[in-house]
């Protein structure tokens, strides 16, 4: 299973649970507008997408095929138009917040 994740990466205590599940479901991680100076993360051996290398979210859907979609909030029009998105495309999405 692949699941979506729009979330704070940056944090050591949100990511404690993904890293713990990382053996039995690929996260990929979009959180940040654009990719920093040093190239592509890689968060505990997972990849990292970036909002501005895509013209929609749709283009965003159909790239990184997730099968499920974890939100920390919805709260930027990114956020919000690619909940949007997961909603004309049936796929299921899930907001978590601390």
């Amino acid at each position: 299973m692949k699941i979506l994740v729009n979330w704070d990466y940056e944090r050591a205590d949100l990511m404690k649970q993904f890293d713990i599940l990382k053996q039995d479901i690929e996260f990929v991680f979009i959180y940040k507008n654009s990719e920093p100076q040093g190239g592509k993360e890689f968060l505990y051996g997972q990849h990292v997408l970036y909002w501005n290398n895509f013209n929609s979210p749709y283009q965003l859907l159909s790239e990184a095929k997730p099968d499920k979609i974890i939100f920390h909030d919805i709260e930027s029009f990114l956020q919000v138009s690619l909940n949007i998105a997961t909603q004309n495309t049936g796929i299921q999405t899930l907001v978590l917040e601390h």
